[in-house]
């Protein structure tokens, strides 16, 4: 059995990367803010971890304490439309974060 995480996991990809990982019997966690997610997406058999991606010190704490074998990274703000006007928040929160 593997530890992963997935960020962004109470969205709607991520939840469903989650669902199909603990099928799998996979430990998961899951890391995600809820700016764009949604608490009820997440499988109730994940553990929940509330926080962005971009605090380095929650990353590197849950790294230490699970030993991740995998990531999947999937934390990101999608704003249609908006994404012009947010320029420096989605390079902060989607480049940045990832880094």
């Amino acid at each position: 059995m593997s530890n992963v995480l997935v960020t962004g996991g109470a969205g709607f990809i991520g939840s469903h990367v989650a669902d199909a990982l603990i099928a799998r019997g996979h430990r998961v966690v899951v890391l995600d803010d809820l700016s764009g997610g949604f608490i009820d997406n997440v499988p109730t058999d994940a553990k929940f971890v509330e926080g962005s991606i971009t605090n380095v010190t929650l990353v590197n704490n849950l790294f230490e304490r699970m030993g991740f074998d995998y990531v999947f990274h999937l934390a990101a703000y999608a704003a249609e439309g908006l994404s012009h006007f947010i320029k420096r928040f989605n390079y902060t929160n989607n480049l940045i974060g990832s880094v």
